[in-house]
């Protein structure tokens, strides 16, 4: 019984480590470095650096009157700032921090499909290493039957020297398929090493099925979030327009001043004056910058319209091309499933003492047929992560798991 209980907690615990490794693998996506940095610039920006002052400037200023050191005037100026430059300088910088949110969550994409794409190629090679060490194995299997038959009558040598030519060439393509599995464990190790321990676990039998795929397909498509892409686009013409709007409005606004005349008391007079100064803006001379502004806004503009239309086409397209190559794969395993359960196989099993060499060849091209399906189901998965970051639903905070069996979310 203690046997038993010890035997399903490792079971469980085996999973579980796998599929936390999953999980830790693309959660870390938000500690990348190319994300973290836009983490760093709304800190910075949360402090409020940008908030101007309310005088622009301050001088002290001094005159000879007459060019009279008894007659020398002192001056203090002050510019204070254009309220309305205030004003739309604090609302430029709202909006390049949302603009930066944004910005984030289209680099965490980015970073999110390419650790998605490393997975499903991990657990694809190391699905192909499982299938190539299983040809090796039924051909030296065979290969030991005909040994025990070389004193009787059912001994051929010329297939005895072709199942050794075939365990050679078996041998190499168990080599090759290790050689990638432990490429592709290495790539994901150099982007996070913590990984190192987990990796070699992971398992095409870990990943989304086929069937959940399918069913996914259509219910994201009616509960799709808003594009962040699109809001990004939007962002830039709102962020434009801000700039503009700050440009116009960057114009010194005038200046009070306060002046002290010495020589004034021995005239019996008062030595204080003050002076005001008012900016009439008939003339803007920033016009260049805001045509500049002017013109990022238009191209923004056109980049949203061509973000839709590209959007949208991905997304049919790639739709399409998910149900062409489920469809594939379904009709490879039904062939599978059949092969299994026919009367050839049935009959091979028969003979398989007498004639191992035809046994062989069956279930060699068994596993042809299941490396077929797995190739494309590798295929399925890919497109159907660049269908989710088409959606922009890869990277909707808090983050989802989308290849793990249970779309588990990933808190913090």
């Amino acid at each position: 019984m203690k046997l038993a209980l010890l035997f399903i907690f490792c079971f469980v615990w085996y999973n579980l480590s796998a599929q936390s490794g999953f999980g830790t693998f693309i959660h870390a996506a938000k500690n990348d470095p190319a994300v973290s940095m836009f983490d760093l610039q709304v800190q910075y920006l949360n402090n409020k650096p940008y908030k101007l002052a309310p005088v622009q400037k301050l001088e002290l200023r001094t005159e000879s009157n007459q060019l009279d050191p008894s007659r020398q005037e002192y001056a203090l100026r002050v510019n204070p700032a254009n309220p309305w430059e205030l004003h739309q300088n604090n609302r430029y910088f709202k909006e390049l921090k949302s603009s930066i949110e944004l910005e984030k969550g289209i680099v965490l994409k980015e970073v999110l499909l390419e650790r998605y794409t490393l997975i499903i190629e991990l657990v694809t090679y190391a699905g192909l290493r499982d299938l190539a060490q299983r040809k090796l194995e039924l051909t030296q299997t065979s290969l030991s039957m005909l040994e025990k038959q070389q004193l009787s009558g059912y001994f051929d040598g010329e297939d005895y020297v072709e199942l050794k030519l075939e365990e050679m060439d078996k041998s190499v393509d168990v080599d090759e398929a290790a050689y990638e599995t432990e490429n592709a464990i290495r790539k994901v190790i150099s982007i996070f090493p913590d990984a190192a321990s987990s990796a070699q676990t992971w398992n095409i039998a870990d990943v989304v099925s086929i069937e959940q795929i399918e069913k996914l397909l259509d219910s994201l498509q009616t509960a799709l979030p808003e594009a962040t892409s699109l809001s990004y686009y939007q962002k830039k013409i709102d962020l434009a327009d801000r700039e503009y709007r700050l440009e116009k409005n960057n114009i010194n606004f005038g200046y009070i001043q306060a002046k002290y005349q010495d020589f004034r008391i021995e005239q019996g007079r008062k030595p204080w004056s003050v002076g005001l100064g008012v900016t009439i803006p008939v003339f803007n001379p920033n016009k260049g910058d805001m045509t500049k502004r002017r013109l990022e806004s238009i191209a923004s503009e056109q980049e949203l319209k061509e973000a839709k239309v590209e959007m949208d086409k991905d997304q049919v397209r790639l739709r399409a091309q998910l149900r062409d190559l489920i469809a594939s794969h379904q009709k490879i395993e039904e062939k599978i499933k059949a092969l299994n359960v026919s009367s050839l196989a049935k009959t091979l099993n028969t003979i398989q003492k007498s004639n191992p060499v035809a046994g062989v060849r069956f279930q060699g091209n068994l596993i042809k047929l299941q490396e077929l399906a797995l190739k494309l189901k590798q295929n399925i998965l890919i497109t159907y992560t660049e269908w989710l970051a088409s959606t922009d639903a890869l990277q909707q905070v808090p983050l989802t798991n989308y290849l793990s069996r249970n779309l588990e979310t990933l808190n913090n």
